[in-house]
């Protein structure tokens, strides 16, 4: 087990840890994961989720160097071994991977708790890797109580949401929630998948569920704020917002999602709660993106490049973000700013439909039509919606 488990100041660290991690805040992850292992250097888990954190920020090297340390002070635990394989065939390195693979046929490796990997991976928004660590528990056999059971097939069918496939998550919850019938979370997740499938009332239904079996589950009341926003209930939307801020007056996502919601009806109050959350997190780049877009709506598009490139360097890889800045760029006629934040999203997913999109526009612009085209059929292929 992690030696943080309580309410001391590196639980708090490692709870920042997790959500920057689902933020894709990846530097800023590590950055708490580093003062994670002042407290306990030689913890496993904490040393997994820095080269975890490290591995998704682009520092493989580091993130190596961390796990082979590990490997030094754990080298008979069968979940370093599961980690360091995956990470080393990641890496295109088979002769590292093999040692782990060897590693684990061997007798005598220390397992541990059953889903601890596992739980790193999905606390860590990784849920490829939770995926295939749950499923492995599922087939081994290795689930013994009701309890930790449903806990595992509620995760699988978390991750298979994740993934989009909403019906194998359906499947996986249903399954979870007949075996701990008043689990909050898992009534949430169903509330999730019907609401992906377009079952408005189904998952107000299972939202509901979620909230009376635990009303502090903010997060739940947030995505069912998101649902009625959605669903054009804004004036209800908005008081699930409040309701969230009357108990939790620091939580910077709720403020800047409420901001959000009030783009159109009080600009002004929206660029309150903006302040507000960086306020709470200077950094927080939802809230600058929200910044740009309320600066750019007004008219004043050097203000929303300046906010959208405060947004970008506390989430680099965030590809809305770099198309939103190549667009503005596009517009103050920066364009080989432009077409330098194109090829940092090109690079970060090339399958993305919209990065050839914008390519298309700032080409066109320039008055390259066959170099347009080029990218628009790009982008139909890649995604045959593509409009």
């Amino acid at each position: 087990m992690s030696e943080f488990d309580g309410d001391g100041p590196e639980d708090k660290l490692l709870q920042e840890a997790e959500e920057l991690m689902r933020q894709k805040r990846f530097q800023d992850a590590a950055s708490r994961y580093r003062n994670l292992r002042q407290y306990s250097p030689t913890d496993l888990w904490a040393s997994l989720g820095y080269a975890s954190a490290l591995e998704l920020a682009g520092k493989v090297s580091e993130a190596e160097q961390i796990l082979e340390e590990a490997a030094l002070s754990h080298h008979r635990s069968a979940p370093l071994h599961r980690f360091r394989r995956l990470f080393f065939e990641r890496r295109e390195d088979p002769g590292e991977a093999a040692t782990s693979v060897a590693a684990l046929h061997a007798a005598a490796l220390e397992e541990g708790p059953e889903d601890q990997l596992a739980d790193l991976y999905f606390n860590q928004g990784r849920y490829h890797e939770a995926l295939a660590e749950l499923e492995r528990l599922v087939r081994d056999g290795e689930l013994g109580e009701n309890e930790l059971r449903a806990s595992v097939l509620a995760r699988i069918g978390a991750c298979l949401r994740q993934n989009s496939d909403f019906d194998g998550a359906r499947l996986r919850l249903e399954e979870a929630i007949d075996l701990d019938s008043t689990n909050h979370w898992i009534l949430s997740e169903l509330a999730e998948v019907e609401r992906a499938l377009g079952d408005i009332p189904a998952a107000r239904r299972r939202y509901q569920e979620a909230l009376e079996a635990n009303p502090e589950d903010h997060w739940c009341r947030g995505h069912l704020a998101q649902m009625e926003c959605e669903d054009s209930n804004i004036d209800r939307g908005v008081e699930l917002y409040r309701e969230i801020l009357v108990a939790m007056p620091k939580a910077a996502w709720a403020k800047v999602e409420l901001a959000q919601v009030l783009t159109e009806r009080d600009p002004g109050e929206s660029a309150k709660l903006c302040a507000a959350a960086l306020d709470d997190d200077p950094t927080y780049p939802w809230a600058h993106a929200q910044l740009g877009n309320l600066a750019r709506r007004a008219g004043d598009l050097d203000q929303a490049r300046e906010h959208y490139r405060q947004a970008l360097s506390g989430s680099s890889s965030a590809a809305w973000i770099l198309h939103e800045l190549a667009d503005i760029c596009r517009h103050l006629g920066r364009m080989q700013e432009a077409y330098t934040h194109l090829e940092h999203a090109r690079g970060t997913d090339p399958y993305d439909a919209t990065t050839y999109g914008y390519f298309a526009d700032l080409l066109r612009h320039e008055g390259k039509h066959g170099s347009s085209m080029a990218n628009l059929e790009k982008a139909v292929e890649l995604d045959g919606a593509y409009t």
